[in-house]
């Protein structure tokens, strides 16, 4: 028999050796779901000291672990200058500490979900450690909420602090907090290990992680001072508000031919006044929130200047003049776009919805100065037109249409050729249409918003919100307790009372400041119920209960 060469035996030997070294994950069996433990027959660091004087914390686990965002999930109360190196050396995680540690302190460290098992990831779920570099350790404890002030919904993943010092002053600021915990996703918070004080409450949407508040970051603060003496010192709930910021232009631009648009850091709260610096022939403007359209004839010259004016507000604004661009073209665009803020122009129609009783609503995207109705067309789905037809302006570019609306399931409207001319003297060449569908008592439902409760010497604003987003009604509310509205004829939604306290009268929310310890407005909302076709339901608010 032949004898393979050596060559060839050394190769398969090594081959071999090789698959039998080479680990193969283990197969069958069900899944690890189980997160590692402490492994308490070896060595970890003792928590719950007190005299602590070591420069670093072991932990010892009953298996393999490895490291999961630690940085980001791990959290030492009071916080420190420099953020200690964690590693792991087999099944030890090691913590060690990068500067001196304060005298006669109680420390906090919660290690979130930052440590996994090595193969499923299972985190070690309520990991604290809590030791003291004096004679004992702290114990008292606060615990609350921190919500958004303007939506009233729980805020997740900020800071809760508190502070040793004033109401009003500069500490948070100038300074790290003395303690601080972060926000679960019902916006609660719990500080522990608290040592007997006065402190000042704070909760912060920390950007930049340095734990101090900075202009451009949201804000909270309870109105007065923490004092804790044992292990209660109420629940309080923080209302979070970004500060009022100043206005300014944030641009100012050539959209067409004779077409320009300005925008603002936020809609105005006083009446904006403008007025041209360059002689025209003509122009306008129409203002949608914190956008404003300006429109002009018989502009010379290379730029158009205008002067803004506002309450405390002044400013110019400059638009750069720029030839070949086309002209405002008069169209139809999508009416699911209308009254949306945009930097388009053209005529613009809502939703496709007719309402029974209310008049339509046209939206121009550019102004209008004539409306022939002897070239608009109504119809319903059977081609029988029906009149008279009534167009009003309604602001801006805003204008509204009466038109008969007898039993059909769908209305059409056209604008023939001529129909609208605007304020350059330019009609629309082609025909225009859009349709329309027609809501009854049987697609739309009713609801009566109670309010029971109600301070009369204080001024309040209602809204009526549809989605959350949309507000269907707003008015002033003042010099009654309670109060009974009816609002037929709402297509169906998820609808909610808010009811702003208007401590300032202003009709409208008004954000805090801290400097000045002024609170955000209050905002009181009711539970999101349903409506659907044909329903009536009741939605109710009682200001006691808030």
């Amino acid at each position: 028999m032949r004898q393979l060469p050596a060559y060839l035996l050394l190769a398969l030997l090594a081959l071999l050796l090789v698959q039998c070294a080479q680990q193969q994950p283990l197969q069958g069996g069900p899944k690890d779901e189980q997160p590692p433990e402490l492994d308490l027959r070896r060595y970890s660091t003792p928590n719950y000291q007190t005299n602590f004087k070591e420069k670093e914390i072991l932990l010892t686990f009953n298996e393999w672990v490895q490291l999961k965002n630690a940085q980001q999930q791990i959290l030492i109360s009071p916080p420190l200058d420099k953020k200690p190196k964690v590693k792991v050396k087999n099944k030890t995680v090691i913590l060690r500490f990068q500067e001196e540690l304060k005298e006669n302190t109680t420390y906090s460290i919660q290690f979130g979900q930052s440590i996994v098992d090595f193969r499923e990831g299972n985190p070690v779920k309520d990991l604290r450690f809590v030791f003291s570099t004096g004679a004992q350790l702290d114990s008292l404890q606060l615990g609350g909420q921190l919500l958004d002030a303007k939506t009233t919904a729980p805020v997740a993943e900020a800071w809760v602090m508190l502070y040793e010092g004033e109401l009003g002053d500069s500490t948070p600021i100038l300074q790290r907090p003395n303690y601080l915990a972060q926000t679960d996703e019902k916006g609660g918070f719990k500080l522990e290990n608290l040592k007997a004080g006065r402190y000042i409450l704070f909760g912060l949407m920390d950007k930049n992680n340095d734990y101090r508040y900075q202009p451009n970051e949201e804000l909270a603060f309870w109105s007065e001072p923490i004092v804790l003496t044992d292990s209660s010192a109420g629940n309080p709930k923080l209302r979070l508000f970004a500060a009022a910021q100043e206005q300014k232009l944030v641009s100012a631009k050539q959209l067409a031919q004779q077409q320009g648009q300005l925008q603002f850091l936020k809609p105005f709260s006083d009446s904006l006044k403008i007025q041209p610096l360059e002689e025209l022939e003509d122009w306008t403007y129409y203002q949608n929130k914190e956008f404003v359209w300006l429109f002009w004839k018989g502009a010379q010259g290379e730029e158009l200047r205008f002067v803004l004016e506002a309450g405390d507000y002044r400013d110019t604004a400059k638009i750069n003049l720029y030839t070949g661009l086309d002209p405002s073209e008069l169209r139809l665009i999508d009416p699911k776009k209308a009254g949306k803020s945009r930097a388009t122009d053209g005529l613009q129609i809502p939703l496709p919805i007719l309402h029974p009783k209310n008049p339509m609503q046209l939206d121009f995207g550019a102004p209008i100065q004539r409306i022939d109705t002897s070239l608009c067309v109504w119809q319903n789905d059977t081609g029988l037109s029906l009149g008279p037809l009534s167009f009003q302006p309604a602001g801006n570019y805003l204008w509204t249409l009466e038109a008969p609306k007898a039993p059909s399931a769908t209305y059409s409207l056209q604008l023939l050729p001529g129909a609208l001319t605007d304020i350059w003297g330019q009609q629309n060449e082609d025909t225009l249409k859009a349709s329309y569908a027609l809501e009854t008592d049987k697609t739309l439902g009713n609801i009566l918003a109670q309010i029971q409760n109600v301070d009369s010497s204080k001024q309040y604003v209602f809204e009526l919100r549809r989605n959350q987003e949309e507000v269907v009604h707003k008015q002033l509310l003042l010099g009654q307790s309670q109060y009974a509205l009816n609002f037929p004829l709402l297509p169906p939604g998820n609808y909610q009372i808010q009811l702003i306290w208007d401590e300032n009268q202003d009709g409208q929310w008004t954000t805090g400041d801290y400097l000045k310890l002024k609170q955000a407005e209050k905002i009181s909302s009711s539970k999101e119920l349903p409506l659907r076709p044909g329903w009536d339901n009741e939605i109710s608010l009682d200001l006691k209960e808030d």
